[in-house]
């Protein structure tokens, strides 16, 4: 089932990558839009022994574009900060702050339900690729440790909605699954002299639920959408996150 969900999520963001590269200006033409998006779990996440706080802030751009079968593809960019993040070293807690850099590709159909006027039928399927990077110092014993720390987490979603639309806003209720891939990469020092390095990766599969309002804004539609899954690590933890979108074109 897991590896169903993951070749067909990615299957559909190469696709429509390939879809949005040749897709003219003439078919629809190419839209754009900002986002804003904040991500918090609800505690520290804890793998193999090691703990990463996941709680982010990014702003980026979308680009979108109609192509046959698939509706909407689009492909995405952002960057972030992370500040007061804890991670583990060695096993100890050190903290520090992080960058965040973001790309995800995807696709959304959406089609009418039989015998209804108001509701519709979307279907979804989105690759995501995060960076976190930073730098982490803390005190172990009588000693001064640094490390660089890098986490790296790809999501594949596969994602089913309805919405209810009128004439000027959509409302929507959404339920899916996410495959997680997550590896994470620490290189320091503990006082003058000693040096280590720790790794470690988790998979695994999680659901993920959704609500998503669209409405106008300065003529331009504009994008709320909460969603709420959880990392299925060492423990289970919850993440909330908040994605804002405006359509500027």
């Amino acid at each position: 089932m897991r590896s169903t969900i993951i070749a067909l999520a990615r299957f559909g963001a190469g696709l429509s990558s390939l879809l949005f590269s040749l897709s003219s200006w003439a078919a629809g033409g190419v839209g754009l839009a900002l986002w804003a998006d904040a991500a918090d779990s609800t505690r520290s996440v804890r793998f193999e022994d090691k703990q990463l706080q996941l709680t982010t802030a990014a702003l980026g751009a979308r680009v979108s574009t109609k192509a046959l079968l698939l509706g909407e593809v689009y492909a995405g960019v952002g960057a972030g900060y992370a500040p007061d993040r804890d991670a583990t070293f060695i096993g100890r807690t050190l903290t520090g702050d992080a960058s965040l850099t973001a790309f995800e590709l995807g696709f959304q159909r959406v089609v009418p339900l039989p015998n209804s006027d108001s509701y519709q039928l979307a279907v979804e399927g989105r690759w995501l690729r995060q960076r976190l990077e930073g730098d982490f110092s803390g005190q172990i014993g009588d000693l001064q440790a640094t490390a660089q720390m890098t986490s790296t987490m790809e999501t594949a979603d596969l994602e089913l909605g309805v919405f209810r639309f009128s004439e000027s806003s959509r409302l929507g209720l959404g339920i899916g699954l996410r495959d997680w891939d997550v590896e994470a990469q620490a290189t320091g020092q503990l006082g003058e002299s000693i040096r280590a390095r720790t790794d470690a990766e988790f998979t695994g599969t999680s659901a993920l639920f959704s609500m998503t309002a669209i409405f106008p804004v300065f003529k331009r539609a504009m994008t709320l959408r909460y969603e709420w899954t959880e990392i299925p690590a060492q423990e289970k933890v919850g993440i909330n996150r908040l994605t804002v979108r405006w359509r500027v074109r």
